[in-house]
């Protein structure tokens, strides 16, 4: 099954820096900076809408990791910190191929788990077509360290929208605003 358990050797995390940020899935990832309204591709955003929250940072950066339907679907801990609140969010289950999630906006409309940790960053967990449930095996209070398991997404294609509150100096250079493949445990940022 997509979804199982691997090899920790296999997930584990490039750099550990209290400000590293490493990929929380096997996917193909893009970067978003966003201030109140943005863009990907042709699709308009919120902050608000996207977290379903109003309070919100002024200006972030966004990693979008999309989850094609033949890949890992367990998603693991992107930083090191402590889990301060997970919200549900109800809506549906749109797809988030390349064509669509570029045109519409899914990442606000579909069911998502949003996880906020203590350092101020987000991880909306979006279900997308043929997800029938996004399942957590980390709760509230829960300290985690990067590569730590944090879930699975049952079936289909899903996204990760990770929103880091500040603009994002040190990336990696290869991750643009076209998708590129990416492994879980693999080294995205250090953030403000």
């Amino acid at each position: 099954m997509f979804a199982r358990k691997i090899d920790p050797e296999l997930t584990e995390p490039e750099k550990t820096g209290e400000k590293d940020i490493v990929s929380p899935a096997q996917s193909y990832v893009r970067k978003v900076l966003a201030s109140g309204k943005f863009k990907i591709k042709g699709a308009n955003y919120t902050l608000k809408e996207l977290l379903n929250t109003e309070k919100v940072p002024t200006k972030a950066t966004i990693f979008v990791f999309r989850l094609a339907p033949d890949q890992y679907h367990r998603f693991h801990s992107p930083t090191d910190s402590v889990i301060t609140s997970i919200r549900e969010v109800h809506g549906v289950y749109k797809s988030v191929n390349p064509i669509l999630l570029n045109s519409v906006p899914v990442l606000q409309q579909n069911y998502r788990k949003i996880v906020r940790f203590k350092n101020g960053i987000q991880m909306a967990i979006v279900g997308a077509t043929c997800v029938g449930s996004v399942k957590l095996s980390v709760k509230v209070g829960d300290s985690v360290k990067h590569g730590t398991d944090m879930g699975t997404f049952e079936f289909g294609g899903s996204c990760i929208a990770l929103v880091i509150p500040d603009r994002v100096q040190s990336f990696l250079k290869s991750i643009t605003t076209n998708e590129t493949l990416i492994q879980p445990g693999t080294w995205v940022c250090t953030y403000p």
